[in-house]
């Protein structure tokens, strides 16, 4: 696995859906993105290359966790939210 700080941002990137905003609500704070690059198998058992996004409040207290999966793609096409 491999992380590297993406951004730092006090909004989410558009388009977002609406089923991941239903989940986080409004971002009214400073967030940490770090972008994830790991190796998945594929259907044919080779690995590939995935990718993700985790968001980490910049924030002096305790928050719940909260995630969010699209699911799986399998052609290269747009996703709800791309980061």
């Amino acid at each position: 696995i491999v992380t590297h700080v993406l951004e730092e941002a006090t909004a989410l990137p558009t388009p977002v859906s609406s089923s991941l905003l239903n989940v986080i609500g409004e971002l009214n704070v400073a967030v940490k993105v770090y972008r994830v690059y790991y190796y998945t198998p594929n259907f044919d058992g080779r690995l590939i290359v995935a990718t993700g996004a985790v968001l980490v409040p910049q924030m002096n207290c305790h928050l719940p966790i909260a995630t969010y999966n699209h699911g799986t793609i399998f052609k290269r096409k747009p996703i709800h939210c791309r980061l």
